[in-house]
């Protein structure tokens, strides 16, 4: 009966579902032909939604019927309402836990990845070099080390690597939670700001996860514990960063000519796909593009990767040419390009 909770579960559940799965496994339903993978992709999103509407009836019973009434409606024995439908129960033997725990991480290093290029206003449709993870323990190491190609793709990083030497990247500042720390020091609670000021923040962070800061005041040793402490991580030149629960996600910002050039690819990309939705063409009708501009360099970046810009957006022909009053144009990086998109 606590439905507040439940509600958030559920809530939870339907954005992972959308924002992580669906997104994830794109390639998987768009794919050419029907192959067992493609029927897993399709299976697993069914076997979701249909008990998914099981779940939510209580809580939004029109939008579950509905739902329930589409997807239920083939299968043999199936019941005419989902409100007549039983609710679902747990299979826990079905339960990868360590998997869970291997996505959440992976999960987090995305988050943080993304956080860290909102603070330097680098968009994700441009790729970067490096991405540098900290972790405190060889198990979370272990855990991502399954799934960097994700990362990667995730946050359209080249590379993906582990440091011990997160000072070369950021430095770190550890002040006292005054509002905290005042009720069990007094006075006193100076007495920490002014050890926290004069020690190395990297080795104090090292001794936050190892169990708590060690801090003598008036004589007698003292630890202080994650709540009663601030910690804030300030990137060095060159590196924007975040920091979440269970670790520290460092990217490095130059972008070199070559990683320009595949940012503007994206941008490309990008545009022709919200031609294709502007047009309502289904997902996998193919395309031809004609394409034109003055700017050498983003000519020099489409012909570069014709091939990957035309897999991308599901392009027969992709060719520079004159254009009609059909095309659009769209600016990219601050030049015009026309596109002009046909059915093929």
């Amino acid at each position: 009966y606590e439905t507040c909770p439940a509600a958030r579960e559920i809530s939870g559940f339907v954005d992972g579902l959308s924002n992580w799965y669906v997104r994830r496994s794109r390639a998987r339903f768009w794919a050419s032909g029907w192959s067992e993978d493609k029927a897993d992709a399709y299976w697993t999103l069914y076997e979701c939604l249909i008990k998914l509407a099981r779940l939510a009836a209580p809580f939004t019973p029109f939008f579950a019927e509905v739902t329930w009434r589409n997807l239920a409606k083939p299968v043999p024995g199936a019941a005419e309402s989902v409100h007549l439908a039983t609710y679902p129960e747990a299979d826990a033997s079905a339960i990868d836990h360590g998997l869970l725990e291997q996505m959440e991480l992976t999960r987090e290093a995305v988050t943080l990845g993304l956080s860290a290029r909102r603070v330097e206003n680098i968009k994700v449709r441009q790729p970067l070099g490096l991405c540098e993870l900290v972790v405190s323990n060889p198990e979370q190491r272990a855990a991502l080390e399954n799934h960097l190609d994700l990362i990667k793709e995730e946050l359209n990083i080249k590379d993906v690597a582990f440091t011990d030497s997160p000072e070369e990247y950021v430095s770190y500042d550890v002040r006292p939670n005054f509002k905290v720390l005042g009720p069990r020091f007094g006075k006193d609670v100076q007495q920490v700001r002014k050890a926290l000021a004069n020690a190395d923040g990297a080795a104090l962070l090292a001794q936050l996860q190892d169990g708590g800061i060690k801090v003598e005041i008036d004589g007698k040793e003292e630890t202080l514990c994650a709540e009663e402490v601030d910690v804030r991580l300030t990137p060095k030149d060159g590196f924007a960063a975040a920091q979440g629960k269970q670790m520290v996600v460092v990217i490095a910002t130059e972008i070199t000519d070559e990683l320009r050039k595949e940012g503007l690819v994206r941008e490309v990309i990008r545009a022709l796909q919200d031609i294709r939705k502007e047009q309502g063409l289904a997902y996998d009708a193919r395309i031809n593009v004609t394409y034109a501009t003055d700017d050498a360099a983003l000519n020099e970046a489409i012909a570069d990767f014709r091939d990957y810009i035309a897999q991308e957006v599901l392009a027969s022909a992709l060719e520079s040419g004159d254009m009609d009053g059909d095309a659009k144009v769209v600016t990219i990086d601050g030049n015009e390009l026309g596109l002009l998109v046909t059915t093929a």
